[in-house]
């Protein structure tokens, strides 16, 4: 019995772990019932606090708990036996606690709870019914690990002495610390919910986003962190080439993200001129409630094979608990929605400040920006929701394709970037165009520079610059000039022109507001965290527009006989490596270390390039794994992908008396053909005499192919040297051709090559964003209260605000 096989300690820490989950679950309870019932009661608030604390820490004690399993090799719990294996080195049994259903829906608990008992001291008077909704809440996920927890025990007879181990593509280091980062962005949404709903319980829409704000900003980061980070994981990984390409599952953060970053400038909006109030209790709990939806749809089994990140099907007892959050949340938002906010329109608390006169300023833009924020997230929520409509509809699931996905959303982009690096330079009140102008005209000039720049880059790249007497090559690659973009309605667009377009507006953008950064850098250093922020964005956005529109792609067959050509670099293969000095250990094809080493080189560099692929076995046989290897320079990648390797070396080719053709380093003539046998019976032999010319001069060879039956046929492969041999595939039976295949007696290696300009500007900008969101989130962390707690807000948020509303100068440059 394998229950029977665990180690005693082992089996004392998985009751511990079941026991902290089943402690959480109560102590969450409790929680919920001591800040239901206080109604100002000091002890029942005090118990209900404690109990938020107790339930929190429990979930911090079930993942040491099963931490301590992993590290230990225990396989005897079905979690760890199939997250992690023996020779999975440590970075990677962490890994393996949030790999799976169970570990991450811990995870989530775990990362929830921080939020809440961190956010919880800071909600003033919000604080009872916030502890209420956050604590029914992780009492729910709680309910779901009590069903579907990771300290299940494996099923008799299960072979415990090993562990399946993780999937091939989550053996990466991004594995590691993308999910904890990207789930405290959705445990900060959890927090974001509650604060919502307490304050519409509460009826009080002023004070709440003062402590909200730097909360949500750390939200945005943190979402935006870990997408981009998952990014980066599918960059470095999966060896198709790119970061993004609108999975379901990514769109399922994406979209939470999108609101919140609309939510931050709805807060803005609400401390400056008192609107959005209630809009910005929605777009608080929204985030929360799109996320709840998309683990649905991840976790239901709905979406099938359609996304690299699905997981298995929940049990259903736990699915349920999840629907019933998930429908419990919003219908109870809603009606409370509903009804609190005709009690608080009543009040009068809703009518903002007077509206700014006119079209230029940033009451209208900010409106402009969150509205189309929204459209966003609205396309992108309909799109990642297809395979499920489709599963409902009893049609196989099927994701929107990517260029869908480009071709709507081309439409909001370019004025959403637009108004990043327009609304800087508005004040909240009119301002006329003319002055506008003259703040921009500087800008606009370096902006029409770059982009100059950039299109002679692209035209001049891999070409030699001759001045004097001196020869500059341009490093890259030419633009395929070409290539066409396609919009609805059959209209098509030149792809130079288009990414160019998209690119200027995001270098527009950038420079407005590093020019608004350097302008305030002395005035207000609480502000400048946000022009980072959108400095940040926006070298991404221009990185993977660029990347991606301007991405160029080789294919060819490696072989040591031969030097491929990629991009103006040659390219030859030594084969798979055989020694890894760091670790002592001899490369194999089953070994998940394994490199097909790549010699390129051009007139400037030299480098090594080390595509990893092994084989995985399986009960289908082995499996090809993919590793890509990217080289970086400052203004482009190259990224390599080496696949399952090959013996073929050439196609079927027909071949007339006397013909020849050349196959690398041997010139191959076809003299006659034979033919062994009656014609139409079974025995009959087709023989090709064929010269083959090498180093070694000219040799005959006879290759054959002989009729065994319907459907069976001997067409032997004869060695010619060492590196080929020769086979007749099949004769044309109406013209009498016969069809040679020369193959290769040792691997050959179908190999990719993507060219991906300025790829360098997308890991930067996420850099910059980061930092940019931080900045922010720690300068808004404790704002100074009015002397009247209901106004609508404070002398130094207007001063704040106010302070970068002072018109600028034209900037220099």
């Amino acid at each position: 019995m394998a229950e029977l096989e665990i180690a005693s300690w082992a089996s004392f820490i998985g009751l511990l772990g079941k026991g902290f989950i089943l402690l959480a679950l109560v102590a969450h309870l409790a929680s919920a019932i001591f800040s239901f019932v206080a109604k100002g009661d000091v002890k029942k608030n005090l118990l209900s606090q404690r109990m938020l604390l107790v339930g929190g820490l429990s979930f911090f004690g079930a993942l040491a708990c099963l931490g301590s399993l992993f590290l230990g090799h225990q396989f005897g719990f079905e979690y760890v036996r199939k997250h992690s294996a023996l020779d999975h080195e440590i970075q990677y049994l962490i890994a393996g606690m949030w790999a799976g259903q169970e570990g991450s829906f811990l995870l989530w608990a775990l990362t929830s709870a921080l939020f809440a008992m961190v956010i919880a001291p800071k909600t003033g008077i919000y604080r009872p019914w916030f502890t209420f909704v956050s604590s029914l809440f992780l009492a729910a996920l709680a309910g779901i690990l009590t069903y579907e927890t990771p300290f299940s025990i494996a099923a008799a007879g299960t072979d415990i002495s090993e562990g399946v181990g993780l999937n091939a593509s989550l053996l990466n280091y991004w594995m590691v610390i993308h999910p904890p980062v990207i789930f405290l962005g959705f445990g900060s949404l959890t927090a974001m919910f509650a604060w919502a709903c307490s304050a519409l319980l509460t009826k009080n829409l002023d004070e709440w986003v003062m402590g909200l704000r730097p909360f949500a900003i750390v939200s945005a980061t943190l979402l935006g962190l870990g997408l981009c980070m998952g990014g980066f994981w599918a960059y470095e990984t999966l060896g198709w080439g790119g970061f993004w390409m609108w999975d379901p599952v990514e769109n399922t953060s994406f979209v939470p993200w999108v609101v919140v970053a609309a939510l931050i400038h709805g807060i803005i909006m609400q401390v400056t001129r008192g609107s959005w109030k209630m809009g910005n209790v929605v777009l608080a709990a929204l985030p929360f409630l799109l996320f709840g939806y998309g683990t649905f749809l991840t976790r239901s089994g709905f979406l099938g094979d359609t996304s690299v990140h699905s997981f298995a099907e929940m049990d259903r007892s736990a699915l349920w608990i999840l629907v019933g959050i998930v429908l419990a949340s919003t219908l109870g938002f809603v009606g409370l929605l509903l009804t609190r906010s005709k009690e608080i329109a009543r009040s009068g608390v809703l009518a903002p400040k007077a509206k700014a006169e006119g079209f230029w300023h940033k009451e209208r833009m900010y409106g402009y920006g969150i509205w189309l924020l929204l459209a966003t997230g609205v396309v992108t929520g309909i799109g990642m929701s297809v395979p499920l409509l489709q599963s409902l509809a009893g049609k196989s699931p099927k994701v929107v394709e990517e260029h869908l996905y480009h071709q709507v959303l081309a439409w909001p982009y370019p004025i959403i970037v637009l108004l990043v690096g327009l609304t800087p330079f508005l004040s909240w009140k009119e301002k006329p165009i003319k002055e506008i102008l003259g703040s921009l005209i500087n800008i606009f000039a370096v902006t029409f520079f770059v982009v100059g720049c950039l299109t002679l880059w692209v035209k001049w790249a891999g070409k030699e610059l001759v001045i004097g007497n001196f020869a500059i090559l341009i490093p890259g690659q030419p633009a395929v000039l070409d290539k066409k973009v396609h919009f609805f309605g059959g209209v098509e667009v030149g792809a130079l022109p288009w990414i160019l377009f998209l690119t200027g507006l995001t270098v527009f953008a950038i420079l407005a507001n590093l020019a608004r950064l350097w302008g305030n850098r002395k005035r207000n250093l609480s502000g400048l965290g946000g022009f980072i922020t959108h400095v940040g964005v926006m070298v991404s956005m221009a990185g993977l527009i660029f990347s991606r529109g301007f991405e160029q792609r080789v294919d060819f067959l490696a072989h040591p006989t031969k030097t491929a050509d990629a991009f103006g670099y040659a390219v030859d293969v030594e084969g798979p490596t055989e020694k890894y000095p760091f670790i002592g250990r001899t490369g194999e094809y089953t070994d998940r270390d394994n490199r097909i080493r790549l010699v390129v080189h051009n007139q400037n560099e030299k480098f090594v390039a080390t595509p990893g692929l092994y084989f995985m076995m399986s009960s289908q046989g082995p499996a090809p794994m993919v590793w890509p290897f990217v080289h970086r320079t400052p203004l482009y990648d190259l990224y390599f992908v080496a696949h399952e390797f090959t013996f073929q070396g050439s196609e079927p080719t027909p071949f007339q008396p006397g013909e020849q053709a050349r196959f690398n380093t041997i010139l191959v003539q076809f003299d006659g053909l034979r033919t062994e046998g009656e014609l139409g019976t079974v025995g009959v032999k087709f023989i090709a005499d064929i010269t083959i010319t090498d180093e070694n001069g000219p040799r005959k060879f006879s290759p054959y192919f002989q009729f065994m039956g319907p459907g069976e046929a001997e067409r032997p492969s004869i060695p010619v040297s060492d590196e080929y041999s020769v086979s007749l595939d099949h004769v044309d039976a109406a013209t009498k051709e016969p069809y040679l295949v020369i193959d290769y007696r040792t691997e050959a290696f179908p190999v990719e090559v993507y060219y991906k300009p300025l790829t360098g500007f997308v890991w930067w900008g996420v850099g910059i964003m980061t930092l940019g969101g931080l900045m922010a989130g720690y300068a808004r962390r404790s704002p100074k209260k009015s002397p009247d707690s209901n106004s609508e807000t404070t002398p130094e948020i207007e001063q704040i605000e106010e302070s970068q509303d002072a018109t600028p100068e034209p900037v220099e440059v």
